[in-house]
């Protein structure tokens, strides 16, 4: 994370940049902004390591949304073993043996332990600047795509012209 915008709900709008010069305090400067200012929405540029990801989910705690940046699809950050996957809920593995099985037997199931840090995901691709997709129910999504199911999403394009929005309802598909 490298900067912080925060903005408080008054009448007049306030806004105001911080710097996060190291990211090994990114979490303290995020928790100072949140107890000395009272934003009810924090922007973060760039969400990019576990202690940008620890630091979005205590200002979710706190109480105050948060608008961010971060790499990845919903697909790849919820399987792959990323150090982002904490704005996700946090994805354990549980092992259980099988009934009637040997002790060689295992099942695993993975599993979210905790609320997503974001409501809705908006992902957008590389040189498409006309087309992305809106997942609106994170927590149902992310916990589809452990089950390995399809999970619902919508894509929204724009064309040439910039003029006529379309929306396409799709189910994505999960998978492990």
């Amino acid at each position: 994370m490298r900067s912080r915008s925060i903005i408080n709900d008054c009448r007049i709008l306030h806004l105001l940049k911080i710097e996060v010069v190291t990211p090994c305090n990114a979490l303290q400067v995020l928790i100072e902004a949140v107890q000395n200012h009272s934003p009810d929405v924090i922007l973060c540029d760039e969400i990019g390591c576990e202690q940008d990801a620890d630091a979005a989910r205590t200002v979710k705690n706190r109480g105050v949304r948060i608008v961010a940046g971060a790499c990845g699809d919903l697909r790849t950050l919820v399987l792959a073993d990323t150090n982002l996957k904490g704005l996700l809920g946090v994805v354990e593995t549980a092992r259980s043996k099988k009934p009637l099985g040997n002790d060689a037997d295992h099942v695993q199931a993975r599993f979210r332990v905790r609320p997503p840090v974001f409501d809705c995901i908006i992902e957008l691709r590389p040189g498409s600047f006309d087309e992305w997709t809106v997942i609106t129910d994170v927590p149902l999504a992310v916990d589809k795509i452990l089950a390995g199911q399809s999970y619902e999403a919508q894509i929204r394009r724009r064309d040439q012209e910039g003029k006529t929005l379309t929306v396409e309802f799709v189910a994505t598909m999960g998978g492990r």
